[in-house]
């Protein structure tokens, strides 16, 4: 057995000692710690017999004693009265470094949310102000952001579904996150990844609005914010989130009162608002407006789409935050409308499908035919989209638009899709550029025409 391995083992039985003892002095095992990291670095890319073997058997087999160490450390080292200056700084670091190394295993990281370890990086972070009189304090603070924003990120997307991004808005990541913003002296790409792409795109959901909505009330921006670049970057991206969440809320409270959408069934060719139709039980993506017109399409042509659906699993976002989602994508889509056909019509765009892409940030509104989906759907996903383009774009006088919406759901992200009816409105070609059509606070939109 090598030597460093050995080691591992040797200094985790070292740690658990001194972690059982009460009261706990994080700061004299500093050594331990540092020894730690650099050994536990070769165990990251290990199979897990290793981990059980070299890592938690010494711990007494135990993966929630792994945890409880390694955030007593923490929790230690963030209140120690003793330890101050940018020795403090240090240590913090180290400590969240330590934890993120551990969570490369997945049931001691699973271990460690379950003792809520998410709420401990908040209080580490929080603690960092005010910041010691010293040369290198603001890069030391910077270090201590940027480690608790990567683990951080790590601990809040662990799983599918909302879970850890309700747990981190509950406990206050916007105000702790703003915070820090004045303590950094350069762009901590971990730190502006979490506030200003990863954590903004849940706002679709309103399970997640309304928490937001109570941090940002609580939030007052300071009179000298936006010294450095940094510290500037960050209030801007408050500020673009505080917008988007209003929006959003907006539509929330007043609903969508304007597009129609049209019956799934391909023979009905009538258009309802959302509330009067019925959702599918079983995919969860399209609406009828009555059991006889399911019934009708379950047998010509909805019963292979709706087992696709189903074979996929269950959507890990619940079914009254994605119905939001849809309700949204209308509203943009209805608020847009003269624009969006406008640009059809300039660039000959038939048969439009308008995706909305709430993965991203800012985010997107790409503009494309049907027959550019090829590669990202099926030949009998576009059998079914040709078919509701066909029986709909007859004797209606409106105007149909596929919509396509793609949301995020933790680590990964779901697609769904529906059509929207939109009746006419006059002349929609106002004679505006590109550049005009194009530009919008909200979305960054674009045209694809293949």
């Amino acid at each position: 057995m090598p030597a460093s391995t050995r080691s591992i083992a040797e200094l985790l039985r070292e740690f658990n000692l001194a972690t059982k003892d009460e009261p706990y002095n994080g700061t004299d095992i500093g050594f331990i710690m540092t020894q730690l990291i650099d050994s536990l670095t070769i165990m990251v890319k290990q199979p897990s017999p290793e981990w059980n073997e070299q890592v938690i058997a010494p711990m007494g087999g135990d993966v929630e004693k792994v945890a409880r160490a390694a955030l007593k450390n923490l929790q230690s080292i963030t209140s120690h009265p003793n330890l101050n200056g940018v020795q403090r700084l240090g240590r913090i670091a180290q400590a969240i470094n330590l934890i993120t190394i551990f969570s490369t295993h997945e049931s001691i990281r699973d271990a460690l949310l379950e003792q809520r370890s998410i709420k401990a990086l908040f209080k580490a972070m929080d603690s960092l102000s005010p910041l010691p009189v010293h040369p290198l304090a603001h890069e030391c603070a910077s270090i201590c952001i940027s480690c608790a924003c990567l683990c951080l990120s790590n601990h809040i997307f662990a799983h599918e579904g909302l879970r850890g991004i309700i747990e981190a808005f509950s406990s206050g990541i916007l105000p702790v996150l703003m915070g820090c913003a004045n303590l950094l002296n350069t762009e901590e790409e971990h730190y502006f990844m979490l506030l200003c792409h990863e954590l903004p795109r849940f706002i679709i959901y309103p399970s997640v609005l309304w928490r937001v909505q109570e941090s940002l009330e609580t939030i007052e921006v300071p009179l000298q914010a936006g010294q450095s670049p940094a510290s500037k970057k960050a209030w801007e991206a408050f500020e673009q989130l505080t917008l988007s969440a209003g929006g959003i809320k907006q539509v929330k409270d007043t609903g969508v009162d304007h597009g129609l959408e049209g019956c799934a069934n391909s023979t009905c060719n009538k258009f309802y608002r959302r509330s009067e139709l019925r959702l599918c039980a079983g995919c969860k993506t399209v609406y009828y407006c009555s059991k006889a017109c399911q019934t009708e399409s379950w047998k010509t042509m909805h019963r292979e789409r709706c087992m696709r659906a189903r074979k996929a699993g269950v959507d890990p976002i619940p079914s009254r935050d994605l119905s939001f989602v849809h309700t949204l994508a209308q509203n943009e889509l209805f608020m847009r409308s003269k624009r969006i056909v406008s640009i059809c019509k300039k660039h000959q765009v038939t048969k439009p499908v308008v995706q909305l892409d709430y993965t991203t940030r800012p985010f997107g509104m790409i503009i494309q035919p049907l027959a550019s989906l090829a590669v990202e759907y099926t030949s009998d996903e576009l059998q079914d989209y040709e078919r509701l383009f066909e029986t709909t774009e007859h004797g209606t006088g409106g105007i149909h638009i596929g919509i396509v919406v793609r949301y995020p759901t933790g680590l990964h992200s779901h697609m769904t899709s529906s059509m929207l009816y939109l009746k006419p409105d006059g002349n929609l070609d106002d004679g505006s550029s590109d550049n005009e059509l194009m530009y919008d606070p909200y979305y960054n939109m674009r045209l694809v025409v293949k």
